[in-house]
């Protein structure tokens, strides 16, 4: 799940950057370049963060796997309260006879 906070965060900061860029007169925009070509030299080979609006597969393998272990103590605690007090350890529940 820290990938998919990432990713948001990195996206939304591409797109700060690019506001700011706006507002810059044509040489400075120049010397920004000519830094961003400086860092990429610098950190080449280095895997850059994707942020893409595309979700893989792994990444829905990722979220639901995440929601899954977030929900698991939710399910337990519904099913305590409605009085099924024999819950295992996947969640399921039985109603005591």
């Amino acid at each position: 799940m820290q990938t998919l906070t990432t990713q948001l965060t990195a996206h939304q900061r591409v797109q700060q950057i690019m506001q700011a860029l706006l507002t810059l007169p044509p040489e400075k925009i120049s010397e920004v370049w000519d830094f961003v070509a400086f860092l990429q030299g610098r950190y080449a080979g280095t895997p850059s963060v994707d942020v893409s609006d595309t979700w893989t597969d792994k990444d829905m393998t990722d979220l639901s796997t995440a929601s899954l272990v977030y929900a698991a103590p939710l399910h337990t605690a519904f099913h305590l309260a409605s009085g099924k007090t024999d819950v295992d350890s996947t969640g399921s529940s039985r109603t005591p006879a």
